[in-house]
């Protein structure tokens, strides 16, 4: 390809023409106002850029303030440029991360509108989601079992859980109640505080070694929990919460994913704006189920077992 310089970044070669950065620039000035004379060094800048990726993130972020009649300013540097490096990562090719550019733009909007949105720690943590870590952030904080809840919850869903009395809550319910019964009660009474249960089973010993009765998370397969770990690692959740104790000669265990301080804080900067509004509820997640693996055939043959013996 001619008609511009090579420019290698991280030994990658990618052509950029005159045309290229000159199609950035004009979109930060379509996108920002009031214009500062910054816009052109900045463009000088992203030429080294992915420069399609950012114009896709640009233009979404274009059609999002649009649809709500918002007019944006320009957000500081200090989140604008490491923005633009991050968001142009970004695989133009890729269906997948079709979310995460929705992502991006979301969180430019809100940075855009309010100067007090513009963290930088939101772009790192950003950078460094797949989209399927995506996608089960959302699933834990958007939980589908659970009815809509306000946005004050989601926020405090963290410090709920530290004032849970668990174990009184574990010991009625194991003396009270049959094993499948328990377990539904169990789900209930952390899911109804935004914490969501990736596992929970009563545990026998015996030859076959496997759970006599339990509730497995068909949302969450054993192949997703290098991606909850990454979540994990990154302080957006608190996993793995494992509880539990003796029962009958086996245990109970269970296994939570409770989304943090930080998790709510990210996860409003990234999705409309409205939901930050006094109020607001954020409704049940409702994944594709086409896109969810199917389990091992052994987890298949449990569920199966678990099944019987629940008729």
């Amino acid at each position: 390809m001619s008609g511009g310089p090579e420019i290698t970044l991280a030994k990658v070669e990618i052509p950029v023409t005159p045309d290229d950065s000159k199609r950035v620039v004009d979109a930060l000035v379509d996108l920002f106002s009031p214009v500062t004379e910054v816009m052109g060094t900045l463009g000088d800048q992203v030429r080294l850029y992915r420069i399609r990726s950012v114009l896709r993130v640009l233009n979404e972020t274009k059609a999002l303030a649009e649809a709500a009649g918002l007019k944006l300013k320009r957000p500081p540097l200090r989140f604008l440029a490491p923005f633009l490096e991050e968001a142009s990562l970004n695989d133009d090719n890729d269906s997948k991360d079709d979310e995460l550019v929705s992502l991006w733009a979301n969180l430019l909007l809100q940075a855009s509108e309010d100067d007090g949105r513009a963290k930088r720690l939101m772009v790192d943590v950003l950078s460094r989601l797949t989209a399927r870590d995506a996608q089960n952030l959302e699933m834990i904080v958007r939980n589908s079992r659970t009815d809509a809840y306000s946005i004050n919850q989601l926020v405090d869903v963290a410090f709920q859980f530290e004032r849970t009395d668990v174990n009184g809550i574990l010991g009625e319910i194991q003396k009270t109640m049959e094993e499948d019964e328990a377990l539904e009660k169990i789900v209930a009474e952390f899911e109804g505080h935004g914490i969501t249960v990736i596992s929970a089973g009563f545990y026998a010993f015996g030859e076959d070694n496997v759970y006599d009765v339990a509730l497995p998370n068909e949302f969450f397969p054993d192949e997703d929990d290098l991606s909850l770990h990454a979540l994990a690692a990154l302080g957006l959740i608190k996993f793995p919460v494992v509880l539990g104790g003796p029962h009958k000669g086996g245990e109970l265990n269970i296994i939570l994913a409770i989304v943090t301080a930080l998790g709510a804080d990210f996860f409003l900067s990234t999705h409309d704006p409205s939901l930050r509004k006094a109020g607001s509820t954020l409704p049940p997640y409702e994944p594709d189920l086409s896109l969810i693996p199917r389990r091992h055939p052994v987890e298949e043959k449990e569920v199966e077992r678990t099944k019987q013996l629940n008729d």
